[in-house]
């Protein structure tokens, strides 16, 4: 599937002196080693050990090469993959096949195609996000105390997407760290990107269910279909979203499910992220459909009486600022 370009965000890192081209070959060879090296037969229904939450798998990646390394051109690096079992097995139950895993994040070619991209976050922590060209997979970088604690929930998390398989977390894919030979120590999550369709998203919602400080600025709102609107922006516009009764009744109890497990833990910065695909602008009067997570099958929505042919959610679990002093 090719998503459509008007869900193409980011610029392209390219080799010719992008100020981020050595972070994202020293990310893409650290995951193509580490993830091949642990690339086992793995089903949905096998579970880690309980000590494979814990495990840490640790690369030198010296310039020249080593024996289980391939030499590359950037300079010397350290490699450290985080609990690499889970992640193999939380991959099957997300059904990404290993092989287009490794090819849409690690295969940039020598001519500069098939690279990643990258943009600044939009919010305030002040991550980078880099695409995989295809748009299907983020890689999102992390202060320590965020690694830390997505590494603390990981049992609970990992248990959580088995038993609710339509779940509308984050799905995370990799948890790693690069180190250059002169430089710091870079954490990032590999995930799944919402918008990855070939429907354009012509409208974009980032919900809390709060009203206080939530809507969107002018110059947000000046960047068209890739503005993100919030919970003010949605009601004055009069967004309405009709599932049918079991529908509606299967959307709100995972969603309740997905709080409830969020709130265990005592994580409180959460918000559902929401697509909207404008089947034809100048149309009224038509229904049209809803696609969630998991294949679910499509029903009809309705804003405004507007034609929509597709909308995707999913939900986006920003993790606390709890902090710790333990080394990650």
């Amino acid at each position: 599937m090719k998503v459509h370009k008007l869900n193409e965000v980011g610029e392209i890192v390219d080799r010719k002196g992008h100020v981020a081209w050595e972070m994202a070959c020293g990310l893409q060879l650290g995951i193509r080693v580490n993830v091949g090296m642990n690339n086992h037969g793995i089903s949905k229904e096998d579970e880690p050990e309980f000590e494979a939450f814990h495990e840490t798998v640790k690369l030198k990646f010296p310039t020249g090469g080593s024996s289980i390394t391939p030499p590359h051109e950037g300079p010397a690096f350290k490699f450290k993959d985080y609990a690499p079992a889970v992640f193999r097995s939380l991959r099957a139950i997300f059904d990404i096949d290993t092989a287009d895993y490794m090819v849409a994040l690690c295969n940039t070619q020598a001519d500069g195609s098939n690279a990643l991209r990258i943009m600044g976050t939009p919010g305030k922590s002040g991550s980078l996000f880099f695409f995989s060209n295809d748009m299907k997979f983020i890689v999102k970088t992390l202060p320590k105390r965020e690694a830390k604690l997505l590494l603390e929930i990981l049992p609970n998390y990992f248990q959580h997407v088995r038993q609710n398989p339509g779940t509308y977390l984050p799905r995370f894919y990799g948890l790693h760290r690069w180190k250059p030979e002169y430089g710091r120590n870079v954490r990032f999550v590999v995930m799944n990107n919402v918008y990855a369709t070939n429907l354009a998203i012509h409208r974009r919602f980032d919900l809390k269910g709060s009203t206080l400080g939530r809507a969107a600025s002018e110059a947000d709102k000046a960047k068209g279909p890739r503005a993100i609107l919030k919970d003010l922006d949605i009601k004055e516009m009069g967004v309405k979203i009709k599932l049918g009764p079991q529908r509606k009744k299967a959307f709100m109890d995972q969603i309740r499910s997905d709080c409830h497990f969020l709130m265990s833990l005592k994580i409180m910065d959460y918000s559902l992220l929401l697509g909207i695909h404008e089947r034809d602008q100048e149309q009224y009067g038509r229904s049209s459909t809803i696609g969630l997570p998991g294949g679910t099958a499509p029903q009809s929505i309705y804003q405004d009486d507007r034609t929509h042919e597709d909308m995707h959610s999913e939900n986006m679990a920003m993790v606390s600022t709890r902090t710790s002093s333990s080394s990650i």
